[in-house]
């Protein structure tokens, strides 16, 4: 009998937050939903930034760890890490919540021919200003406040990976209502339509069936 597979998550005061993105940037994307008619932010401090960066892939538990520890002495530094993380996030969200809706309309179309240049264009003059360069001389000069600075770069990494070697027609929005969550959808033998089953699945499954027996 095959291993069930453990899905990582990240475990916070807000509940379970399952990495379901299938990829690091798409899950960092996935760090703020709705939920019963409101968006949840997961990402609230610079402590919960580096907890989720460790089931997300992006920092080891090691070094999380020790930015736990730098943070604590250069606070400021961590705040400043944290509002660039939260910006470039929301900017991220934007881009992709514009192309899952151009492809939705043009797969309904018949045509799904869209390019992925506006949004590697879009997000690269956007982290021009975050280049792991300048965020040595913007936050300092000290082992600490570079490494703070840490789950920054490996964002900007995860997406820019992302946009280099993902196919933008395998990026895909939940249908899940609401819901907000991108997943990569690499089935073959039958379209994914929500994050997961378990959850948006069953919620539509169950909506579908009230309606029908209304």
């Amino acid at each position: 009998m095959a291993a069930t597979r453990i899905m990582p998550a990240y475990y916070s005061e807000l509940g379970r937050l399952r990495m379901l993105g299938g990829n690091p940037a798409l899950d960092l994307a996935n760090t703020t939903h709705w939920r019963e008619g409101q968006i949840i932010e997961f990402i609230t401090n610079y402590t919960s930034l580096v907890d989720w960066s460790v089931p997300a892939r992006l920092l080891s538990e090691n070094e999380a760890r020790m930015l736990q520890r730098q943070s604590k002495q250069n606070t400021d530094v961590a705040i400043d890490v944290l509002q660039n993380w939260l910006q470039m996030r929301n900017r991220f969200r934007e881009h992709l919540a514009l192309l899952t809706s151009k492809q939705a309309r043009r797969r309904s179309a018949g045509d799904v021919a869209i390019s992925f240049k506006p949004l590697a264009r879009d997000i690269s003059q956007m982290m021009q200003k975050f280049d792991v360069a300048d965020i040595r001389g913007e936050f300092g000069h000290t082992e600490a406040e570079i490494g703070i600075a840490l789950p920054l770069a490996r964002s900007f990494s995860a997406i820019m990976n992302l946009i280099l070697f993902t196919p933008h027609s395998l990026i895909h929005l939940c249908e899940g209502d609401p819901c907000g969550g991108f997943f990569i959808n690499n089935s073959r033998s039958k379209p994914r339509r929500w994050c997961a089953m378990d959850s948006c699945g069953n919620r539509a499954k169950i909506n579908r069936h009230r309606a029908l027996n209304a």
